[in-house]
């Protein structure tokens, strides 16, 4: 994998090796993103739960070392407008209360690995790439500020320009101050090491092609 974040995250750290030929595990984890690695990590940290995670490639490989970095108030396909007609307030309240809680855990994660250059307080932009798009924006403000309680902005074009980006394109933003700009390849490193230091093992080069469920015994 050739990138700007393979080329700026430094050395990757170690795991475990192949997997054993056989092997006794509380847990068997599939895939070695992010997913896999908090998994692995909070069941050994929190419950004692030697967990084994499995890697066709190596950890961080697929999406989660090379995505775009973003880390923010997100859940799902939904707009914050279609949760609630959907679930009703209280449930979309509790929805978007989870997302900051994972916002929350990304900073967690940061200090608790010592994720040197892993992240940064940036806030994230909304961007209206057409002046017709910038009323909608207006409106989910409004929702965010109104429903959620949320401190959510709205910059003009002229305070976008001149506070964060200019360009042709750019007719307006929602501002979520919440958010981080993420070293995502970094995250991924970080968190091997606290799933590994919390006692899970990590396995590289170990795909899993296939599994078998024993069917539940019979009275």
């Amino acid at each position: 994998m050739s990138s700007y974040w393979t080329a700026t995250a430094g050395p990757a750290p170690p795991d475990d090796g192949i997997a054993p030929p056989a092997a006794d595990t509380d847990v068997a984890i599939i895939g070695s993103g992010y997913t896999g690695l908090s998994c692995a990590w909070h069941l050994a940290k929190t419950y004692g739960i030697k967990a084994m995670v499995l890697e066709a490639n190596r950890p961080g490989w697929g999406c989660s070392g090379r995505n775009g970095g973003f880390a923010r108030a997100a859940i799902g396909r939904h707009g914050y407008a279609r949760m609630i007609e959907l679930w009703g307030r209280d449930i979309a309240r509790r929805v978007f209360a989870e997302s900051l809680a994972a916002v929350q855990n990304v900073r967690d994660v940061l200090r608790e690995g010592n994720i040197t250059g892993g992240g940064t307080e940036a806030g994230h932009l909304k961007i209206a790439h057409r002046a017709s798009r910038a009323a909608a924006l207006v409106r989910e403000v409004e929702l965010l500020q109104r429903e959620f309680d949320y401190p959510a902005q709205f910059l003009t074009a002229a305070q976008l320009r001149d506070e964060h980006i200019g360009g042709g394109e750019a007719h307006g933003a929602l501002r979520f101050p919440d958010a981080l700009a993420v070293h995502p390849l970094k995250l991924a490193y970080g968190m091997l090491g606290l799933a590994r230091a919390a006692g899970a093992t990590v396995h590289g080069a170990s795909g899993v092609t296939g599994w078998k469920k024993p069917a539940p015994p019979t009275c």
